[in-house]
């Protein structure tokens, strides 16, 4: 059908607000602070992808 297709991209307003409602921690340790995600959620692995893209950008 063609009204449903595999979305293809994501807008960066939806990654932002996946990443607010995302269970995770905030972890202090050697005067950085770290998010710790769970690895549960679909959204980790997607999350992990675009910031390695974004750092390999800088």
């Amino acid at each position: 059908h063609p009204l449903h297709h595999k979305v293809k991209r994501r807008r960066i307003k939806t990654i932002i607000q996946t990443v607010i409602t995302m269970a995770g921690r905030l972890v202090r340790r050697s005067r950085q602070i770290w998010m710790k995600l769970t690895r549960r959620s679909g959204y980790s692995i997607l999350l992990l992808n675009v910031y390695q893209k974004w750092k390999e950008a800088r």
